[in-house]
């Protein structure tokens, strides 16, 4: 079977002083071209100009303060670069879409042409080394898991206080069940990144953190959990 061009996801392994500059082409690319991206036509970019500029500057930003301030700083530059990430995912599907295999438009948006195998991917496996640390500020988690393939989107799910209960389901979509009668509190996180902050937690209190990965095949079992008392 045929391969297909679509947009490169390599712009995940960016140096953080590269991403803000493949951003910046993107937004230009989408934005320079409005015949070809045409914000009046569904289906329309689902990044603005304007919202780029901001996490372009976010991610420049707190990356600038990382450097300057140490450890400290480093949650807000993960979560500003997982935006940015984010937003560029999310273009790249749109572009895949406009572009229907042409390089000619993925590269006028800014984005690197790769063939992609059309061949049918399985459902990944459970992921196995799940980490969870303490943050810098008080009831902040980070957390990570292993490396699956670059198509792959990484999800977590945070359980407070206690370990989940059996019945939890995901869709293929990402989206998450919880059976009924569950009473305490339930994060779930899907951003796409493997590693992702968690704020806001009750100090003093034991998470129960578990990943899961979804791909074109479908949605991975969840890992086991991973027990961690908030800071």
């Amino acid at each position: 079977m045929p391969n297909k061009v679509q947009c490169s996801l390599s712009y995940h392994q960016a140096s953080a002083e590269h991403l803000p500059v493949f951003g910046l082409g993107v937004k230009q690319g989408i934005k320079n071209n409005p015949t070809v991206f045409d914000p009046a036509k569904t289906p329309a970019p689902p990044v603005t100009d304007t919202q780029f500029e901001t996490l372009i500057g976010n991610d420049e930003e707190t990356y600038a303060a990382y450097k300057k301030g140490g450890l400290a700083q480093k949650p807000a530059y993960l979560a500003a670069r997982s935006a940015l990430i984010t937003a560029l995912d999310d273009t790249a599907v749109y572009v895949d879409t406009i572009a229907n295999g042409d390089e000619n438009i993925i590269t006028l948006a800014g984005y690197t042409p790769t063939y992609v195998s059309k061949n049918k991917p399985t459902v990944p496996t459970a992921p196995k080394k799940v980490t969870a640390e303490t943050g810098d500020s008080t009831g902040e988690m980070i957390t990570e898991c292993e490396t699956f393939d670059k198509n792959c989107q990484y999800g977590c799910i945070v359980s407070e206080g206690q370990p989940l209960p059996a019945g939890i389901a995901i869709t293929a979509d990402g989206l998450l069940f919880l059976p009924a009668g569950l009473t305490n509190r339930i994060i779930f996180n899907l951003n796409r990144e493997r590693v992702k902050k968690f704020t806001g937690l009750t100090k003093r209190v034991d998470y129960y953190f578990y990943y899961f990965v979804i791909n074109a095949a479908g949605v991975s079992p969840l890992s086991e959990g991973v027990e961690k008392m908030s800071n």
